[in-house]
């Protein structure tokens, strides 16, 4: 993030471009699709951008461990080591209920 006079700020740690810089809690499962024996997510980013991941795919805060016809499971790196399992599953939109 550039400071006001155009510099970066040295505080501000900068993520990598695309799916390596995005953090799992600034993203939404949008949709699933089966290809014959693979599964592929399409995940949207808090900023509207979507991006189609499948299992062993790496982001900022941890990687995909699974796509299923379920949903998504990312790991997420922890403090000290410790991990923890984030399960992304589709929702009906309001308008669908």
């Amino acid at each position: 993030m550039p400071s006001p006079r155009g510099r970066p700020d040295p505080f501000v740690g900068a993520r990598p471009p695309g799916l390596a810089g995005i953090a799992v809690d600034d993203m939404t499962l949008r949709g699933l699709v089966r290809l014959g024996e693979k599964h592929l997510a399409m995940l949207e980013t808090d900023h509207g951008r979507s991006h189609v991941v499948r299992g062993g795919e790496e982001l900022f805060d941890g990687y995909v461990q699974s796509v299923t016809s379920g949903g998504v499971v990312i790991v997420v790196d922890g403090p000290r080591g410790a991990a923890r399992a984030v399960r992304l599953t589709l929702r009906p939109s309001r308008g669908e209920r």
